[in-house]
């Protein structure tokens, strides 16, 4: 589908609940540098909190600049609430449509914003991995290119945060079985330690 708004992109195509759809792309929220990563920036029991691929297209104008987790107001700096990677299907480069960052901009106070003269491109190969927490300031850039830019980012969020995207009710429970447990559990199909997240109690302890 293209965007809905000019947040998604007029002209960029969006396939939402990944997780429901294929086992192909399971391999891009497990890859293990960046849950090594996870582990350092995030509290045990992170979540997935959305799998998408997106394809910005030739003619599409840059992405309004942001940071994934503007929506909580909690005073900067401050840790992140999640992280991101953006998974490259073509290479970056700085006329298709390579995500554009601020370095430096995740210690930026809550009153400074995002300009985009600040911004850089994001250079990345083909098959590369682009990896920042949810505090830097960023966002797509316009394709200025004659071809596609093809890619898929996986949000994660910490464990006592609401998913954007649903797993649970975005992916078919029948299909559990198909996919990696260490998947499964960042669905929000664990309970984050002691209780956050349970669906029911026993006296030997909590249960989803």
């Amino acid at each position: 589908m293209t965007g809905r708004n000019d947040f998604e992109g007029h002209n960029t195509n969006r396939i939402y609940s990944l997780l429901n759809k294929s086992r192909v792309f399971d391999k891009f929220t497990i890859i293990p540098r960046v849950l090594e990563l996870n582990d350092y920036f995030l509290d045990p029991g992170y979540l997935i909190s959305a799998f998408h691929t997106i394809v910005i297209n030739p003619g599409e104008k840059a992405q309004n600049l942001h940071h994934d987790d503007g929506y909580i107001q909690a005073p900067r700096p401050r840790r992140p609430f999640g992280a991101a990677i953006m998974a490259a299907f073509d290479a970056y480069t700085a006329t298709n449509g390579a995500t554009r960052i601020i370095p430096g901009s995740h210690l930026w106070d809550s009153e400074r914003q995002g300009r985009p003269e600040d911004t850089i491109p994001a250079i990345c190969p083909e098959g590369g991995v682009v990896y920042f927490i949810s505090t830097l300031w960023h966002g797509g850039g316009a394709n200025v290119s004659e071809k596609p830019r093809k890619s898929a980012t996986v949000q994660y969020c910490q464990p006592y945060i609401r998913p954007i995207e649903n797993q649970i009710l975005a992916v078919d429970p029948r299909k559990l079985d198909e996919i990696d447990p260490r998947i499964v559990d960042m669905m929000g199909y664990k309970v984050m330690a002691p209780f956050m997240g349970y669906g029911k109690m026993r006296s030997s302890g909590m249960k989803v």
